[in-house]
């Protein structure tokens, strides 16, 4: 197997193990209280969350996942969010709690991230204005201080930070376990805006967008989309309001809101995929899309415990000129992908077998290379099986291959870059 141009050596038994298994989880996502009872103003009524709706989080990423899923959209249910509101409609869920989010980030923690890191203007921090439909940008050159940043907002200019995730473990962890629910990179901007002002001109995006209110208030005016831009895939530019008609919708988030919004999906662009499906390779398709995610997304963040039983906190280290805690990974040793989308198996023309994983990309966009694995085909089975019994354990020698050697071998380089 190879990583990138770099060849490994089967014949050097590198063999070093996860030590001993630990079932307890650590660092399950904290502060979800499911007691609030809330409106959300599309459905107009009040509904409360069953706490028997809770999920065991035994070790379990995708039920900590489902969990974190149903505290940012409750009291709407997931099959209710999917079936009613998913890239058909907006949902406004407003809360009893302004400080249902604030754990999150707040402007103390903002000021903090300007003061404690190096933000450059344009590539880390947008500083813009709007007014009398006219949209300035104010960056300037080199690193963005807080202090000049607190002045452009004291001036009525709004702050956009592109990449909070890289400066905040918290936002991290959010989109990080967001991606896991989804199957889909999940990234995030900030924005701050000073009171009576507006920082963008009218625009959509090609995203799905939860618009989630960390403190104050913010007036929002959403419009329906020509039949062209519905569920676009580019995002467009600077609208004129003569050019998009009244709203459909006008409303105030306050902190403790949020805000899902999707344009609604017309029967012709449904009956137009289905005329082309006859002529595309669905199989290249989703394996490109599945390269696309690992070099989109960002890095999963290991729970404490899985910390203690991974390569991020575990296995060999040097103390005084010696090298102690070196593990050998036993047949009997249980294992289990880090997350289920953290790799992308890929069978690439004219080339061996390539197991592509984001658990070395950067918190910032694209900030890495592609991280990829060559693999030999007799191995494809032992990722398979991996995949296949996510989120639970196997041992290696439940592993379908019958050279012990090379099944190591593997085992061990998966350990290294992260994926056990």
């Amino acid at each position: 197997m190879t990583s990138g141009n770099q060849k490994y050596d089967r014949k050097k038994n590198i063999q070093k193990s996860v030590k001993k298994l630990l079932t307890s989880n650590e660092d399950n996502l904290k502060n979800m209280d499911k007691q609030l009872t809330c409106e959300i103003s599309v459905m107009q009524k009040k509904t409360k969350v069953d706490k028997t709706d809770e999920v065991s989080l035994n070790d379990d990423p995708l039920s900590e996942a489902i969990q974190l899923f149903k505290w940012l959209i409750s009291p709407v249910t997931p099959e209710t969010f999917f079936k009613t509101y998913w890239e058909q409609r907006a949902v406004h869920i407003r809360r009893c709690s302004e400080n249902y989010y604030t754990h999150i980030l707040d402007s103390l923690g903002l000021d903090t991230i300007l003061r404690n890191h190096v933000l450059y203007y344009s590539q880390n921090v947008d500083v813009v204005s709007y007014e009398n439909g006219v949209k300035e940008v104010h960056n300037q050159e080199g690193r963005a201080v807080a202090s000049a940043l607190w002045d452009y907002y004291s001036n009525g200019c709004s702050i956009r930070i592109l990449n909070p995730q890289t400066y905040s473990h918290k936002v991290h962890l959010l989109i990080a376990t967001l991606q896991e629910y989804f199957g889909a990179m999940v990234g995030t901007n900030v924005y701050l805006t000073p009171p009576g002002s507006q920082g963008f001109a009218p625009h959509y995006d090609d995203i799905e967008a939860f618009v989630v209110q960390l403190e104050g208030r913010k007036h929002w005016k959403l419009y329906k989309p020509k039949d062209s831009d519905v569920l676009a895939r580019f995002s467009s530019k600077n609208l004129k309001h003569d050019d998009i008609g009244d709203p459909i919708m006008t409303l105030t988030l306050t902190a403790g809101t949020s805000s899902q919004d999707r344009t609604y999906m017309i029967q012709n662009v449904q009956d137009l995929l289905q005329s082309l499906v006859k002529y595309i390779d669905i199989d290249n398709a989703a394996d490109q899309l599945g390269k696309k995610l690992m070099y989109d997304s960002m890095p999963p963040i290991w729970s404490g415990s899985e910390i203690k039983r991974s390569v991020k906190g575990d296995g060999a280290y040097l103390k005084n000129g010696k090298v102690l805690n070196r593990a050998v990974i036993s047949l009997e040793t249980k294992i289990r992908l880090l997350r289920y989308y953290c790799i992308r198996l890929i069978n690439e023309v004219n080339t061996s077998p390539k197991l592509y994983y984001n658990t070395e990309n950067s918190t910032v966009y694209h900030g890495e290379e592609e991280q990829w694995l060559e693999l030999d085909y007799n191995m494809i089975p032992i990722i398979q099986m991996l995949q296949k019994t996510y989120p639970n354990y196997i041992k290696v020698k439940e592993l379908p291959m019958e050279d012990v050697l090379v099944k190591m071998q593997l085992i061990s380089d998966l350990w290294e870059h992260g994926l056990l």
